[in-house]
């Protein structure tokens, strides 16, 4: 591990050299497969990513319109949807300790103890 963090820094010492053009320019000469990390917003105005539309709005009735990911692979035959927001916290305790075989009567203990909201 000691090695690694040397590496790291010696790494870091020589990034920090030139700027993210210089490098993008050497890297290329070389043709090397590479790509800076990005901040989320870099990644929300990133050219392929908007191509791809691997961001969509999404209609959430709380919040109005947001942008949210959708699956990046996609399948001409089977194509992801979003179909439904994500749960609020919670929102689905009773449905699936019913499921887990607890009775209302369970489920209202647990609530008078703290066990759940």
């Amino acid at each position: 591990m000691e090695n690694q963090a040397v590496l790291f820094h010696l790494l870091e010492e020589v990034f920090r050299k030139r700027t993210l053009a210089e490098w993008k320019e050497r890297f290329d000469q070389l043709d090397l497969l590479w790509s800076p990390i990005q901040t989320p917003k870099e990644v929300l105005d990133d050219p392929q990513v908007i191509e791809n539309e691997v961001i969509v709005p999404f209609e959430h009735p709380e919040f109005g319109s947001i942008k949210v990911m959708t699956n990046p692979v996609k399948l001409s035959q089977a194509p992801a949807t979003i179909r439904r927001r994500a749960p609020e916290f919670g929102e689905h305790t009773e449905e699936v300790l019913l499921e887990l075989g607890y009775s209302w009567e369970d489920i209202e203990q647990f609530r008078e103890s703290g066990v759940i909201a």
